[in-house]
């Protein structure tokens, strides 16, 4: 099924042989070309079949910012930004994953065969959305997006709302943004991320949104109000009602596959708050959500899946929608409406 040409693009010698060495060894890798920065990178796209791009940020003659967006404008290549991470860095590389990448991967000082496994993973996720990349070519462009502006709530009336996401959510996560932007509700944002991105993660998202976005690191309160929770990858997350209703974080259980895991937590809120639930499923390689929603529609509550034509990648959508369990499919385009009417 795999026959996937990789360009690796890095100004260390180093990291580009010792990464080159330990892929090759893989069955899915047909060739591997190296550059040592966004020039050469750009020259080898020119004269070879490249599927998948590695690209290094910081780099002599040409960064990986500017060659990305050529490299993504003038052939539609998947390109997966390796680099190391602080926050500015990650910050800077989320915004890249909306514009022009798909993924982003902290370079660690001991590449070995555990973090060649996380490479092959996600080298096999960017050659299956490489078909559907030049549906993105145009994201730069304003979306007109079917922004409603609610009736004033009524209490009793109130919902919450749960996102869950994968490859391809960051990609979206500004649109969606600007649409709940008006929507006066908790929302609760399940994406899976390394735990090391997550800080910059959420400093990218404050830079999105007037909402205020609240890690979820500890066993806070879950309050009703105009706010983005955002579950920590470290923990395997729930919610509890006792005196109060708050968020119980553990540590990750050894049967989740996901971090964060989606299903524990939704089953969790949904026995709590019933028919108040919406859990919107988008873009990803997983069917993490697909026992959540089972519960969701157990006690009541409704389930809106991406349409898997638009999504990056389709699993996590189409699994639910395959298991009958999808009230409605949307397109990201008009969230906004479908979430006021739900």
């Amino acid at each position: 099924m795999f026959n996937i040409n990789i360009l690796l693009t890095d100004d260390s010698l180093f990291v580009r042989e010792t990464i080159k060495e330990l892929l090759s060894k893989y069955e899915e890798i047909n060739k591997i070309f190296t550059a040592e920065n966004g020039k050469e990178a750009i020259e080898i796209c020119k004269k070879e079949t490249i599927d998948v791009v590695f690209m290094d940020l910081d780099m002599p003659v040409m960064d990986g910012e500017k060659a990305s967006r050529i490299i993504f404008e003038q052939f539609g290549l998947p390109i997966i930004i390796l680099t190391s991470l602080d926050n500015y860095i990650i910050k800077e590389a989320f915004d890249l994953i909306y514009n022009y990448c798909i993924d982003v991967i902290n370079k660690p000082e001991n590449i070995d065969e555990n973090f060649s496994k996380i490479l092959l993973r996600k080298i096999k996720n960017a050659f299956i959305v490489k078909n559907r990349l030049p549906n993105y070519k145009n994201k730069g462009k304003k979306h007109k997006h079917e922004i409603i502006i609610p009736e004033p709530f009524e209490k009793d009336s109130s919902k919450i709302i749960i996102f869950a996401m994968s490859t391809g959510g960051p990609k979206m996560i500004p649109d969606i943004l600007k649409q709940i932007e008006v929507i006066p509700l908790p929302f609760v944002l399940i994406q899976h991320i390394e735990p090391i991105m997550f800080e910059g993660y959420i400093d990218w998202l404050r830079s999105k949104t007037n909402k205020e976005v609240i890690s979820v690191n500890l066993d806070i309160p879950f309050e009703i109000k105009d706010c983005l929770y955002v579950l920590h990858p470290k923990f395997h997350t729930t919610i509890k009602k006792t005196l109060f209703t708050k968020f119980i974080t553990r540590p990750h259980l050894k049967t989740d596959l996901y971090s964060p895991p989606a299903d524990p937590f939704v089953i969790s809120i949904s026995e709590v708050f019933k028919e108040k639930i919406i859990f919107a499923i988008f873009s990803g390689m997983c069917s993490d959500g697909l026992k959540g929603a089972e519960a969701v529609k157990k006690h009541g509550g409704k389930v809106f899946c991406q349409s898997p034509k638009e999504a990056l990648i389709d699993t996590m959508p189409k699994s639910v929608i395959d298991a009958g369990l999808c009230d409605n499919i949307f397109e990201l385009q008009s969230l906004n409406k479908v979430l006021l009417n739900g």
